[in-house]
This record gives structure tokens, sequence and C-alpha cells, in this order.
């Protein structure tokens, strides 16, 4: 269509490995890679391609982690035309001198022999104060293994369990989540797996900004973004559908490893309001599209 900026299949796979990047690198996470992922392949124009990867450009350059890194020698300042501090001068006696002095004043003028003699008693009290904080450590050990503990490994209480979001009552969660942090139940989309969800939220009343949330048990602020979806009320989808598609996808391959559902408004006058994927270990995959009432709509295998 003449004016409309088609996307071709390298702009597409280029902009796949930029996400693929983004993930390895750790700057999203695979609930967000598989989002982006899932709106690549379906893009129909460059311009939505750049939406779903601008801000991972911007971020780029941002390190994950902050390093340290030692001042440059003095050779290096000096071949950059840089005048090399002057030497620090000493002054009183050297360290080995003080040192010296100060076992003097401990032992007195001792031969080394005596001084091996005053440390034998020493030594040996050591020895037995050691081996009985061991034995105590043991005895307490033994205890705790006997008490289920409530304290992780750093003296904190344990994380709860993961919600289980393909549950009525892990999506309600879900719900009274997003209600509780936004006001509302409103949502350009959202992707669910079993243990967790990531949410594109409107940012504003009106307009097409987002705030995508990871959400596990407790609603996180991730990234901002702009959608080319349209809101909806996430709260209108009923939990029982969801449950029974992610039924369904599992059985399309064996031994399934990963499983999500993507829930979104159709546009292009689609019936398609949820997507359905699974995985396993030997990158047999497949998908269901449905509508939201649940009735299949697209199936597909792939190995």
């Amino acid at each position: 269509m003449p004016g409309v900026d088609r996307v071709s299949d390298g702009e597409r796979n280029a902009a796949i490995r930029a996400v693929e990047a983004a993930l390895s690198e750790g700057r999203i996470i695979q609930a967000d890679r598989d989002r982006r992922v899932d709106q690549a392949q379906h893009a129909q124009t460059s311009s939505e391609l750049q939406m779903i990867t601008q801000d991972l450009a911007h971020r780029a350059g941002a390190s994950a982690w902050t390093t340290y890194e030692p001042p440059a020698a003095e050779t290096d300042r000096a071949d950059e035309g840089e005048q090399s501090p002057p030497a620090q001068v000493t002054y009183g006696p050297s360290q080995d001198q003080v040192v010296a002095a100060q076992v003097t004043q401990m032992y007195g003028t001792k031969p080394a022999a005596s001084r091996v003699l005053v440390l034998v008693p020493i030594i040996f009290f050591l020895v037995i104060a050691i081996g009985a904080g061991a034995v105590i450590l043991a005895v307490v050990g033994s205890v705790n293994d006997g008490i289920e503990s409530t304290f992780d490994e750093f003296g904190g209480p344990q994380a709860e369990s993961s919600p289980e979001l393909f549950t009525p009552t892990g999506f309600d969660d879900l719900i009274a989540s997003i209600r509780a942090q936004t006001g509302s139940t409103m949502v350009f989309e959202a992707g669910l797996y079993p243990g967790y969800a990531v949410t594109t939220i409107p940012a504003e009343v009106s307009g097409k900004r987002a705030i995508s949330y990871y959400y596990d048990g407790d609603l996180t602020e991730s990234t901002k973004t702009t959608s080319t979806y349209d809101r909806f009320d996430l709260a209108s989808i009923d939990a029982s559908v969801l449950v029974r598609l992610s039924r369904k996808v599992r059985m399309l391959v064996e031994d399934p490893t990963i499983y999500y559902v993507l829930v979104r408004k159709p546009q292009d006058g689609s019936t398609t309001w949820l997507a359905a994927y699974v995985s396993n270990e030997f990158g047999e995959s497949g998908y269901l599209r449905a509508t939201k009432d649940g009735t299949i709509v697209d199936r597909n295998i792939s190995s």
C-alpha cells in the first residue's frame, strides 16, 4: 500500500535480535522479552517495530553494574602531558622499626625460645575455645534442622510462595493489586505466567503512554513505554477461561516447561483476545489463539 512503511524481514529480525540482546544483558526480564518478540512478529510497519525497541536503544549504553576503574598509571599520565604528583616524603622511623619496638616492649629482649614458651599456653587455650565453639554450632545446627525456619540465610523472613495466576484466586489478587496501585483495572495488555505477570498499564487518562509493571505477589514498576494496543478492563476477563486455556495449550507439546497467556483487546476486525504459548526443553512449541469466551480460533504446533 503506497505511503505505508511496511516492515521487511530484515527489520523484523533485527528488532528481535535487539530484544534478545537486552535479555542476555539483563536489561529486561524473560516475560518482557516474550511480549516484545510476539509484538515484533506481528508488527506490520517499521513504526511499530521502532515503538517496540526504542526504549532498548535508549538504555543500551547503560551499564547493568557499576564497576571500579583504577586510576591511570603514572606513565599514562605522562604520555598525556599531565604532571606526575610529587613523591611522598616519609618522616620518623620505618614501619619495621616501629613493629620491632612494639615487640621489644611486649616481650623484652628474651631469646626466641623463651617467647615460644610464653605463647604455648595461649595457643592451647585458643584451640580449646575453637573446639568448644564448633561443638556449640553443631548442636545449634542440628536443632534448627528439626524446626521449620521462617527466616532465610540472611536473617530475614522467607519470601512467600509465588502467586498461582492460573487460578481464580491468583487472578483476582492481580486485579486487586492493579486497582490498589492505579485506582483502576484498565490495561493495554497483560502477560500471565504461572507464578508472575507483566502488565502494561495506561500512564495517563488518555493517550498511549504506558508503564509496565511486574507482579509476583507485589506490583513493581518496570519500564515506561508507549503502547500500540487499545486499553481495556482486565477485570472483564473471566479467570476460568484463562485456566482452561492454559491447560489446553500445555497439551500441545510433551513435557512443557514454559507456558503463558497474552491478553489484548482485538484490533483490525480480529476476534482474538487471548494468545497462549507453550514450549519445552527440546525447542518444541505451540500456541492457541482464542476469543474472550475461550473459543479457539487458531492452533499451531512447531518442532
